[in-house]
């Protein structure tokens, strides 16, 4: 923008000076040439929280749409979750949204807030007990993963987190399904082990979702896919 600025400056410096050429018995001001500088490249999730904040809402795509494809085992999207039955476990992942604090009359601390994903969005209660055993420090935005159960009063449906953990902005998925065998198995276990990296790493295996000890390389995605199938490796 202050480019932008500087360039609409020098227009209006020349046009006052009278810079100008004749051209078929008219005058025009030679505008100088606007040289910008090389910008890198938009993260997406950086573009979506811009059209967030400056127009209300996500225009593209929720930033969690793409997750919210995979198969993620015992983890159950808001609008499922809402239509459970009163103190139903639930496992749901969102962003975190209007972020609020509260004291109690006892001056003990409880959290509100708003969990969002690409199908609505629901309440969150943390209330002091839990908020004590939270081992990360939560912010408008944040991507979490909350355990909790259905609360159900006055016709509205929120979840009374017991466990929160974050969740990391890109990460790779594997999903063994049942025609996984034993010898895909262990090479998928070395290929995570040969590919160093800080990308994290989570496992969709027998209806359970785990997490890799290690963290590894974005480039073992496509090896993983040549053993296992294009969509049982993926980078998110």
């Amino acid at each position: 923008i202050e480019t932008l600025l500087q360039y609409n400056k020098q227009i209006q410096q020349e046009k006052n000076s009278g810079q100008s050429s004749l051209f078929g018995g008219s005058s025009a001001v030679v505008a100088p040439k606007l040289f910008l500088a090389t910008a890198q490249p938009l993260v997406r999730r950086q573009q979506l929280e811009w059209e967030r904040s400056l127009l209300g809402l996500y225009v593209s795509e929720h930033p969690l749409a793409k997750i919210q494809r995979l198969p993620i085992p015992e983890v159950k999207t808001l609008l499922d979750a809402r239509s459970e039955r009163a103190n139903k476990p639930v496992q749901c992942l969102g962003l975190v949204q209007q972020l609020k604090r509260v004291y109690t009359k006892t001056g003990d601390i409880m959290q509100f807030f708003q969990l969002s994903d690409a199908t609505q969005q629901m309440e969150v209660v943390l209330f002091p007990k839990a908020l004590l055993q939270l081992k990360t420090v939560l912010s408008d935005g944040q991507c979490i993963l909350v355990k909790g159960k259905i609360s159900k009063r006055d016709g509205e449906s929120k979840i009374i987190a017991e466990e929160i953990t974050p969740w990391p902005d890109e990460f790779i998925f594997v999903h063994f399904d049942t025609t996984a065998n034993r010898q895909q198995l262990t090479q998928a276990k070395q290929l995570l082990q040969d590919y160093h990296g800080m990308m994290p790493v989570y496992i969709a295996a027998k209806d359970k979702l785990m997490r890799a000890s290690t963290t590894v390389s974005a480039e073992v995605v496509l090896p993983l896919q040549q053993l296992l199938g294009a969509d049982r490796a993926v980078l998110v």
